[in-house]
């Protein structure tokens, strides 16, 4: 078994990867090998995809594509159960927040989560709530990661320090027309 998690980050730095692994993979035995790949549906490339996964073509070797969909109404109300919150309540107030599509990815729920309090949110405005969410992100909440991240790095960088420069990131993306930033 071969697993290669976040292939999505691989293609930033290598963008002909599922080629070359197609071109590795055609000399071996692939009857004998499981190969599990993750990548965001957006990132995959689909030719390339197609060649790698023919390279499987016994029936009981065949390949399956499984696509992680947005959360449900459900998983957002059993979240919110798990955190203390009433379900109902929490999705009545992201339905009057129009913030369905934030409650519909794990990240961007949690701090929705964070930011109800009961009957409402502590935002006064879908943008306030968003900022608040982005604070979020930016500040470190494992510790042990902030620890070792302290470790590595020759400044430390102040929450507010992080939204701006990561604000002047996203500004520079989206004039550019580009989806990330290769470091190399």
């Amino acid at each position: 078994t071969i697993q290669l998690d976040g292939l999505d980050d691989g293609l930033i730095r290598m963008p002909d990867l599922v080629t070359r692994l197609q071109s590795f993979l055609e000399t071996k035995p692939t009857e004998r090998l499981r190969l599990l790949l993750s990548c965001r549906s957006f990132e995959w490339p689909e030719a390339e995809g197609e060649k790698l996964a023919a390279l499987w073509t016994r029936a009981e070797n065949a390949h399956f594509i499984f696509e992680l969909e947005p959360l449900r109404r459900e998983d957002a109300r059993l979240a919110a159960e798990q955190k203390g919150h009433a379900g109902d309540r929490f999705l009545e107030a992201v339905h009057r927040a129009d913030v369905a599509s934030l409650a519909s990815r794990p990240i961007t729920l949690f701090f929705l989560i964070a930011e109800f309090r009961g009957e409402e949110f502590d935002a006064t405005s879908r943008a306030q709530l968003y900022k608040n969410g982005c604070r979020r992100l930016c500040e470190e909440n494992n510790r042990e990661r902030a620890l070792l991240l302290r470790r590595f790095s020759r400044e430390e960088c102040s929450t507010d320090e992080k939204i701006d420069a990561s604000g002047k990131l996203a500004c520079g993306l989206l004039l550019g027309g580009n989806q990330y930033i290769y470091l190399p």
